[in-house]
């Protein structure tokens, strides 16, 4: 019984290749040209698929320089912001101070 099922799951291929002996180039062929095809098209649009990648990289690289020179220019900002801020309340001690004392010579 085991024999008589694989004699018959055997025979279909048997046909198939005795039909492709009788055809021409491109009819014996055929499956790997088709395959050939596909693999083809296939490592095209690997090859797109990579490309478009890279750029995306590129893309993401350059918005992360873009973001990473921001963030120096405000921190640079803020830093300079804060020593104005000082020099002022400095100054502003220093105002306070003088007129302090041009009160404290007013009233003697």
């Amino acid at each position: 019984m085991r024999n008589k099922l694989s004699i018959a799951a055997i025979s279909p291929l048997l046909l198939l290749t005795a039909s492709h002996q009788s055809r021409g180039f491109w009819q014996k062929n055929s499956v790997a040209l088709i395959g050939l095809v596909g693999v083809l098209i296939a490592t095209g649009f690997g090859f797109w698929q990579w490309r478009r990648s890279q750029k995306v990289q590129s893309e993401l690289e350059a918005r992360r320089l873009e973001w990473e020179s921001r963030k120096i220019e405000i921190e640079d900002r803020v830093a300079r912001d804060r020593i104005s801020w000082e020099e002022q309340r400095q100054v502003a001690a220093r105002r306070v101070e003088a007129e302090e004392v041009v009160q404290a010579r007013l009233r003697q």
